[in-house]
This record gives structure tokens, sequence and C-alpha cells, in this order.
């Protein structure tokens, strides 16, 4: 439980300075996987497995940000794979596209009104915590 709370502390605080200022700050970053990494550590019942492909989705992310030159910014895929560390692969799929479907969705509506181009960039990180916040009010909802 503390963990989903310090990982969504995280996650929002990065989601907050992505929208102010365009960034996503390395010590934050490393704050949040060395939070992860401790709870794998001393905390978690899953294996090694779990833990490697966690990393997958932040991998792909990490490549379309390379191939892009950056269209998916490199803070965002480097929160992305530490967010696969903590949650798993198929959670952070689901978080990913999730979180590309809420962006998608807004570039239309502002594309629409005029307020944004085709070239108009989002920050990417506020779109994953609604997402991640959306999967917890689920979560409890169902049970």
């Amino acid at each position: 439980m503390y963990q989903r709370f310090l990982s969504g502390l995280f996650l929002g605080t990065a989601a907050a300075i992505d929208l102010k200022c365009r960034k996503v700050y390395l010590q934050l970053a490393a704050g949040y996987f060395l939070l992860t990494a401790a709870d794998h550590i001393f905390h978690r019942e899953q294996g090694i497995v779990f833990f490697l492909t966690g990393l997958l989705p932040g991998l792909f992310c990490l490549t379309v940000s390379w191939i892009s030159r950056e269209g998916l910014g490199y803070g965002d895929s480097l929160m992305i794979l530490i967010c696969g560390l903590s949650l798993g692969f198929s959670r952070t799929v689901i978080l990913v596209s999730a979180a590309f479907f809420f962006a998608a969705l807004l570039s239309i509506f502002l594309l629409s009104l005029g307020k944004a181009s085709r070239q108009t960039q989002l920050p990417f990180l506020p779109f994953l915590f609604l997402a991640d916040m959306i999967w917890e009010i689920l979560s409890c909802l169902g049970g």
C-alpha cells in the first residue's frame, strides 16, 4: 500500500514539474528508481522475471525517443521505464496506452478549437499520472 502511495507521489510530482517546466528531473527519477529497487529487494515476492519484463515498455519507449529524436522525451521514457520496474509489464503497458489515448483526446480537442497545431508538444507525464490515478480509483471500486 505504501509503495503505491509513494509511487503515485513521485509520478504526480514529476507530472506537475513536466506540466510547469516541460522537464523531468533526473534526481526525481533516481529517487523513484531507488524506492522501487528497495521495494523489490525487501518486500516483493515477484521474481526476477517480473522485474526484467517490467523494463520492456520503458526500453521500447527509449527506442522510440531515440528514433523520433525525442518526439517522446527521454525523461518521459525514463519514468515509464521506472514505472515498469515498479508496476510490472502488463500494468505499465495499460497505463502508457491509456496515457496516449488521453493525450490524443486532448490533442483532437485543441486542434478542433484551433488552440494547437500539429507541431504543438504536450507534456506526457500528466497523462501517465492521470491514467495511474484512474487505475487506482477503479481498483478501489472493484475490490
